[in-house]
């Protein structure tokens, strides 16, 4: 439901667009769910070098996906402050 009320709002949106968060997809259908929503949104996952992000059943939690902008640099940085690890990005306006 929550996505469903994400993916309403951000489809009205005509600009850049950094979707990102703790989206608990630690099951399949809630990882089909996202997926579903983020490509009919031609919303784009940016992809760390290093892959610290917190994992639950092997799923990473933690995701970020953009529109409109080109990732420059993404990586993350292990801590142990928080149960979830930063995820860094050099991100610029897309050529269009």
């Amino acid at each position: 439901d929550q996505l469903d009320t994400i993916g309403e709002v951000l489809a009205d949106h005509d600009g850049p667009i950094i979707f990102s968060g703790d989206l608990n997809t630690w099951n399949g259908a809630r990882s089909r769910a996202l997926d579903a929503m983020t490509s009919q949104l031609g919303l784009t996952p940016v992809s760390f070098e290093p892959d610290h992000r917190t994992r639950r059943f092997g799923r990473a939690l933690d995701y970020v996906f953009v529109r409109g902008l080109e990732v420059r640099d993404s990586r993350t940085v292990e801590v142990e402050t928080s149960d979830h690890n930063p995820l860094i990005m050099t991100l610029a306006i897309a050529d269009t």
